[in-house]
């Protein structure tokens, strides 16, 4: 079973040398060693800069990536992941080798996940940057922080250190188009202060006081974002705020905007 490349000429490029001017990166530059990452999933004209970031800096001993997502078209039930049956992933570059993940517990929709854009923007990357598979889990409610700590203590039996983590987030969503404006209008450098610092709550591991704080958000992966800062503390990972950047960087009209954020750990 593959799943398809279904947001190919839409999200991004579908044009191999289109999107070779987008997928630049150098593997493992630096030597920085990066493991786990929040990295956004809009369309790669906003995003492919910030996820080029980590894939540059990707651990060269790594050869997996499970990429935790929420879900944007489907409902799922709360604290549980939705993974697939998926054994390949097509890409404009060619097919990815699909793991399964079946931690439990699990509930398995090849759909939503077949659907999800917020787990295919990374697929190209991934593909690009060789000798990596992939595994799928989705996950965008929880009924308090305790299934937080739950999920991520089972990641942390689960996953072998092999193993990188991506967790797919944009940060918050601002403006009358998604019924959030609790600053007012104009408001990108309040938005900007307060997503940076839920980035360092990220960073730090102090997931729970991210929980607290931004539960009522608007961004959107928040809830992966949590279980991977968890997870990143439990592996004792130093974590860093990456790049930042908003919609309105590609233009735009200022009421109406998506703020960007990268955090990254490394072991």
């Amino acid at each position: 079973m593959e799943r398809k490349a279904k947001f190919a000429g839409f999200w991004y490029p579908s044009d191999i040398k289109e999107l070779d001017a987008i997928i630049n990166f150098e593997s493992n530059k630096d030597g920085a060693g990066l493991r786990y990452a929040v990295l956004p999933h809009a369309g790669l004209y906003y995003s492919g800069n910030l996820i080029n970031e980590f894939f540059s800096r990707l651990d060269k001993d790594v050869d997996h990536v499970l990429i935790l997502s929420p879900s944007h078209y489907h409902y799922l039930t709360p604290g549980v992941f939705t993974t697939s049956l998926f054994t390949s992933s097509a890409t404009p570059y060619g097919s990815i080798e699909t793991k399964p993940f079946d931690l439990k517990p699990n509930e398995i929709n090849d759909r939503a996940i077949n659907d999800e854009h917020a787990v295919e923007m990374f697929l190209p990357f991934i593909k690009k940057h060789g000798g990596l598979s992939v595994s799928y889990a989705l996950i965008s409610h929880v009924r308090d922080y305790g299934e937080i700590d739950f999920l991520a203590a089972r990641l942390f039996e689960y996953l072998d250190d092999r193993t990188a983590v991506v967790a797919s987030s944009d940060f918050t969503h601002y403006g009358k188009r998604f019924s959030y404006e609790p600053y007012g209008p104009y408001a990108v450098g309040k938005v900007v202060e307060q997503d940076l610092i839920c980035a360092g709550l990220l960073a730090q591991g102090r997931s729970e006081e991210a929980f607290s704080r931004y539960h009522e958000s608007t961004i959107c992966g928040l809830v992966p974002a949590l279980i991977l800062s968890r997870f990143a503390s439990l592996k004792k990972a130093v974590g860093m705020v990456g790049p930042h950047c908003t919609s309105l960087d590609k233009g735009g009209e200022e009421d109406d905007f998506v703020s960007y954020c990268d955090v990254f750990w490394r072991k």
